[in-house]
């Protein structure tokens, strides 16, 4: 065990250091996040109003106009608050130690223009600290997950490579989103929960499993479907055991319990802020958008509106040439023999994959807005991917024992490595790429761009004195990040032998 957790320290720093290669301008999605950051801190409010507005008349160009107001005098960000709270804690410890900024008031018109927010080294190192640590977390924690179920090291450390590189999860780990910190808590929960099932600390497991998943829920409304699925799944094993031993099964109730009690504090503290924005603790401040286009959306619903399914949303989520899942994270597509052999071999993991990826689809195709607006991938399904890359490297571990399962590896790992190549010139091109643009349009013109966004190829080609254009500057990133996956990928087959 010590050396899975020597190789699992060595995936951990790896992928903490390619998310940190990336800096991404503002959008409108990260300032709103980052504004809620900057005000429990600076003023220890959930108001953004001293950023946006001036004596409650909202300034001409704010810095982001994701923004809720009731009454349109008092503004707040629109997005759920666990993003924004996290990377609270982080910028109180790094503002008091002097190496993060406070934010510009609205008063300050010049400081506070968007143009002159963007690339701040304080919105970065609170992106590293939370996007990027949580992904190159759950990175780490799925490897020791794998091996602690019986996967072999190979397996374990590629799925967890996979899903660092080759897949939408490296460009959210670059971005101030909720995306990857959600996906993160909902994966530390699947974890506890299925220790609480094999009887380690059950019921405390469980207890902490329920926290996990109500901070999910905080940081990304959509993954009350993995509450839902959980509670689900446990039912029907409940159900099973009951069947199987003949009358009532105590230890599941009271596991379900626990896990019900632990997700009871992070359900009220969300109340509490919605309460504190919209006066109502069940509805979100998505429903007092200040844009027009956005108000005509979340007015209704609640603020959360679902729809009908949309039959091509359903397409273009997985196969779509603009956002599928299957073409900017291939390696997917091993979950579906991976749920199956799971729902056989391991059946909660399996089930409770298998029910949150599906009701978290079906959510995403019932939203107006189901393909993310700017984005790489399938941003709505990208809280799903480390449950789905259980599958995959459940999957991958029982190929590698077979002559046929192997030979399918081979030919399938070359579609993962063009991924990574895909989702890294995606990050280096500034990662938010309109729906109805191309990918190949998208990267031709934002690489042309003299405005581009610069990473660490960049930065390593001036300091040497060369030019650095976007097409050597990417190659240099490729190089470096491809240098490490071997290191890590051949320490694991090492193990292994």
């Amino acid at each position: 065990m010590t050396a899975d957790r020597r190789l699992a320290g060595w995936i951990a720093v790896l992928c903490l250091f390619w998310f940190a290669c990336f800096h991404h301008t503002r959008d409108w999605n990260s300032a709103s996040r980052l504004l809620l950051t900057h005000a429990l801190v600076q003023h220890y409010s959930v108001e953004v109003t001293p950023f946006v507005a001036v004596d409650g008349v909202l300034v001409r160009d704010p810095p982001t106009k994701d923004l809720a107001s009731p009454d349109r005098r008092r503004y707040f960000c629109d997005k759920p608050p666990g993003q924004s709270v996290a990377g609270a804690a982080f910028y109180f410890v790094l503002r008091s130690v002097g190496l993060a900024d406070d934010h510009p008031s609205a008063r300050d018109l010049e400081a506070s223009r968007p143009e002159r927010l963007s690339l701040r080294r304080t919105d970065q190192l609170l992106t590293i600290a939370t996007s990027g640590l949580a992904a190159a977390a759950a990175s780490t924690f799925l490897f020791l997950m794998l091996r602690r179920w019986g996967a072999g090291t190979a397996a374990a450390a590629a799925a967890a490579l996979g899903l660092a590189f080759a897949s939408p999860w490296q460009v959210y780990g670059t971005l101030y989103y909720g995306h990857v910190l959600a996906g993160f808590l909902a994966l530390l929960s699947l974890d506890l929960l299925s220790r609480a099932m094999e009887g380690d600390q059950g019921n405390l497991s469980a207890f902490f499993a329920g926290v996990f998943a109500g901070l999910a829920v905080a940081a990304e409304y959509t993954l009350a479907t993995f509450v839902v699925s959980i509670c689900l799944v446990g039912v029907v094993i409940g159900i099973k055991q009951m069947i199987s031993r003949g009358g009532r099964d105590r230890g599941s109730a009271a596991t379900a319990f626990a896990f019900l009690v632990g997700g009871l504090a992070p359900a009220i503290l969300l109340g509490y802020y919605h309460w504190s924005v919209t006066g109502d603790p069940f509805v979100p401040a998505y429903r007092y958008e200040i844009e027009p286009i956005f108000a005509a959306i979340h007015a209704k619903g609640g603020g959360i509106p679902l729809t009908s399914i949309q039959p091509n949303a359903l397409r273009e989520l997985f196969v779509g040439s603009s956002i599928g899942l299957f073409v900017f994270a291939p390696a997917v597509v091993w979950a579906i023999p991976g749920i199956v052999l799971l729902l056989r071999d391991r059946f909660f993991l399996g089930a409770a994959i298998l029910l949150t990826t599906t009701t978290l689809v079906l959510a995403i195709a019932c939203f107006p807005n189901w393909n993310g607006g700017l984005a790489t991938g399938p941003r709505l399904l990208v809280p799903a991917l480390p449950l789905l890359f259980i599958a995959v490297g459940w999957a991958w571990h029982r190929a590698i024992q077979s002559g046929v399962g192997r030979a399918l590896l081979l030919l399938t790992a070359p579609i993962a490595i063009a991924a990574w190549i895909l989702n890294t010139a995606m990050n280096a091109a500034g990662a938010r790429k309109p729906f109805d643009v191309s990918i190949a349009e998208f990267l031709r013109e934002t690489h042309a761009s003299p405005l581009r966004e610069r990473h660490l190829g960049d930065r390593l080609l001036s300091a040497f004195g060369f030019d650095a254009d976007a097409t050597t500057s990417l190659v240099v990133l490729l190089v470096i990040g491809l240098l490490g996956a071997v290191f890590v990928f051949r320490r694991a087959t090492r193990q292994d032998v």
